[in-house]
């Protein structure tokens, strides 16, 4: 009985050490797209690129203007965004670290 007791207090605390091994290796690029008055633009598309990595993610904004590309390595990424009625925005070498 002592055994089992034990036994199951050094299983938890494996258990427990290895959860916490598994710490959060990607962020995202999240923003609000708004005009020169400061008003929230609307279906904006907005790409994140990384030549590096070959990767090209879209997304549109939201009603409030919001968008948010997650799941992102850490490194050095190029934003753009584009509206219709609007001059292309482009911010480029926008660093990401982890869990940011």
């Amino acid at each position: 009985m002592k055994f089992r007791l034990i036994w199951l207090h050094t299983l938890l605390i494996v258990l427990f050490a290895c959860s916490t091994g598994f710490a959060q290796n990607t962020g995202s690029i999240t923003g609000t797209v708004t005009d020169p008055s400061g008003a929230t633009v609307a279906n904006a598309k907005v790409a994140v690129t990384s030549a590096d990595r070959g990767l090209n993610l879209t997304t549109t904004t939201n009603s409030d203007g919001e968008y948010s590309v997650p799941a992102l390595s850490a490194g050095s990424y190029d934003v753009s965004v584009v509206a219709t009625g609007f001059k292309k925005f482009e911010a480029k070498g926008v660093v990401l670290r982890v869990a940011q």
